[in-house]
C-alpha cells in the first residue's frame, strides 16, 4: 500500500512581475505557465504561506483558464497563489 503526504492547506496574496509567459497544454487542458518574480507576499487567514520565502525569486506558476492577453510580460500583477502537491513534488497555482 502506498501512502502520500499532501501539502498543508496554504494560500498567499502575491504582488509579482511577469517575467515570461509560456502557453502550455498540461494534462490536455489549456493553461498558462508563467514565470513570476515575487515582489511581496501576504498571509491569508491562518493558512501556511509557501511564497513568503520566495520574495525576490522567480517561480513557475500555472494559471488555469486564463487568456494570454491577461498576462503581459513585465506587468505587475496581484494574484492569489496556492501550492498543490505531495511529498514527491508539486506546483504553484495562480488564481485571479
Amino acid at each position: 500500500m502506498i501512502f502520500m503526504v499532501f501539502v498543508a492547506p496554504n494560500d498567499s496574496l502575491v504582488k509579482a512581475k511577469i517575467i515570461q509567459n509560456v502557453k502550455t497544454d498540461l494534462e490536455n487542458c489549456e493553461q498558462m505557465a508563467i514565470k513570476l518574480e515575487i515582489i511581496e507576499s501576504q498571509d491569508i487567514d491562518e493558512l501556511a504561506n509557501f511564497t513568503k520565502n520566495k520574495i525576490g525569486q522567480i517561480i513557475d506558476v500555472i494559471f488555469p483558464d486564463v487568456k494570454e492577453t491577461q498576462l503581459i510580460k513585465n506587468s505587475i500583477i496581484n494574484v492569489k497563489i496556492q501550492y498543490v502537491g505531495d511529498e514527491r513534488g508539486g506546483k504553484f497555482i495562480g488564481i485571479f
